[in-house]
C-alpha cells in the first residue's frame, strides 16, 4: 500500500489562516468566567502573539513579548473603556502579564510607545482555590501616570 500523497491529506478546509483555541484553556473556570469581550480580546492577542512567535522562529507563543494598543482594538469594535476593562480582566484571571506599560515618553522620541505584553498560564490555577492575583502582584495599571499637554517640564 503507497502513502498517501500531500494533496490527498484528510482533514478539513478551514480556508485561511486562523488562530485555534484550545480546549484546556476554552473549557477551563478562568475562560468561562471572562466577559464576552474579554474573551474576544483574548484570542486577538493570542494572534498577536503567535504571529511574533511566527516572525521570530520560535516554536511557542507564551515566550515572546508583544504589543497590542488600543488603535488595534478599535479597528475591532472596542471602545477604550472596555478594551482597558477587558485587559484588566485577562490579566488578573491569569492569562496576560504585563512587561511593560506604554504611553507618552519622555525621551526624544515624541509620541506615544505601545505596551508590552506575554501570554501567561496562570489561568490554569484559577479555581476554587484561586487568590486574586492583586493580592500577591502589584496591579500594572496603577502606577501609571502620563504627563499632561501643558506639562512641558516632563518633556
Amino acid at each position: 500500500m503507497s502513502r498517501p500523497k500531500k494533496k490527498d491529506k484528510p482533514g478539513v478546509d478551514v480556508g485561511g489562516k486562523y488562530t485555534p483555541l484550545r480546549h484546556d484553556i476554552s473549557d477551563s473556570a478562568a475562560y468561562i468566567k471572562l466577559s464576552g469581550n474579554s474573551a474576544k480580546l483574548y484570542l486577538y492577542l493570542v494572534k498577536a502573539a503567535r504571529t511574533v512567535a511566527w516572525k521570530l522562529k520560535l516554536g511557542n507563543d507564551r515566550e515572546v513579548h508583544f504589543d497590542y494598543t488600543y488603535s488595534e482594538a478599535k479597528k475591532f469594535g472596542f471602545s477604550e473603556s472596555t478594551f482597558i476593562r477587558s485587559m484588566k480582566e485577562l490579566w488578573s484571571c491569569g492569562f496576560i502579564d504585563v512587561i511593560s506599560i506604554g504611553g507618552r515618553t519622555a525621551s526624544e522620541v515624541r509620541g506615544r510607545v505601545p505596551s508590552k505584553y506575554r501570554l501567561c498560564g496562570l489561568w490554569k490555577a484559577y479555581g476554587d482555590n484561586w487568590t486574586d492575583r492583586t493580592k500577591h502582584e502589584s496591579f500594572p495599571w496603577k502606577a501609571r501616570v502620563e504627563p499632561k499637554e501643558g506639562d512641558h517640564g516632563r518633556w
